[in-house]
C-alpha cells in the first residue's frame, strides 16, 4: 500500500478506537442482532471505504458482491460533507436541506442482521447509538452532548481525507473495483464519476457549541493525541 494512505487508515483507526474510549461510560442499548439503524442510507468518505476493502483483503470482492447492481434508487447521496456545512454556517448561510428517506431499506451488506464487516464498519455506523432500544420505542435516544462528540469526529474524518470524497456505501466501496480509481486515488485525486460525490474539504472550525466546550476540550485532546500518533 502507498505509505501516505497506510498512515492515513492507521490514523482513521486510532481515531475509532478513541470514539470507543468516549462511548465506554455509557451505557448503550446497542447490542449483536439490533440493526434498525442498518440501513441503505449509510455514507463514509473514500478513506474509510479503502479501509474497508483493505480490511476485507480477499474477501472483498465476494462481499461486496453483496450491494445489488444497480443499488436502491432512494439511498441518502450526500451533496456536501460535514465541513462544508461548517464553513457555510460560519459564513451566515444555510446549508443545503438534505434528507434520508426512511423507506430506502436495510443496508444491502446485512445477513441475518448482522453485519459482516461489522469490525471495518464506518463512523456513520459507530455513531448511530442509542441508550434505548430503538426496535421497542421506535427511535433513537442520544444526549445533545455525544451529538456534538460525533460531529466533531465526523469532521476530524472528512479532514483526513482531504482529496477524498464522501458518499453513500453502495456508491463508494464498488468504486475501488473499478479501472483506475484506486490509483488516481492515491495520487490524491478522483477520476470524474456519475455519482456526483460531495468533495471533503478542510474544516474551518470545530462545530461545538458554549454549552460543551469544556467537556470537549478532553475529548478534543485525546483526538489529536491520536492523530499525532
Amino acid at each position: 500500500m502507498i505509505p501516505l494512505f497506510e498512515h492515513r487508515l492507521d490514523m482513521l483507526r486510532r481515531i475509532y478506537a478513541v470514539y470507543d474510549q468516549v462511548l465506554a461510560p455509557y451505557a448503550l442499548a446497542c447490542h449483536r442482532g439490533c440493526d434498525a439503524c442498518c440501513t441503505a442510507n449509510v455514507t463514509l468518505t473514500t478513506l474509510e471505504a479503502w479501509g474497508i476493502v483493505v480490511g476485507l483483503g480477499d474477501d472483498a470482492e465476494q462481499v461486496l458482491a453483496r450491494l445489488g447492481s444497480p443499488p436502491d434508487p432512494r439511498r441518502f447521496r450526500p451533496r456536501v460533507g460535514i465541513n462544508t456545512v461548517a464553513a457555510l454556517v460560519l459564513n451566515g448561510e444555510d446549508p443545503p436541506e438534505e434528507g434520508a428517506d426512511p423507506e430506502a431499506g436495510a443496508c444491502p451488506l446485512l445477513r441475518d442482521h448482522c453485519c459482516p464487516i461489522y469490525p471495518l464498519r464506518p463512523f456513520a455506523c459507530r455513531c448511530m447509538i442509542s441508550t434505548r432500544p430503538c426496535d421497542t420505542v421506535g427511535y433513537a435516544s442520544i444526549d445533545d452532548f455525544l451529538v456534538t462528540v460525533n460531529t466533531v469526529f465526523q469532521q476530524t474524518i472528512e479532514d483526513l481525507d482531504i482529496g477524498g470524497a464522501t458518499g453513500n456505501l453502495s456508491d463508494l466501496l464498488p468504486l475501488f473495483f473499478s479501472p483506475g480509481f484506486k490509483e488516481t486515488y492515491a495520487g490524491g485525486g478522483l477520476p470524474p464519476s456519475p455519482l456526483d460525490l460531495a468533495p471533503n474539504r478542510r474544516m474551518p472550525a470545530l462545530m461545538v457549541p458554549p454549552e460543551h466546550r469544556a467537556r470537549m476540550g478532553p475529548v478534543i485532546e485525546r483526538l489529536q493525541k491520536a492523530i499525532r500518533g
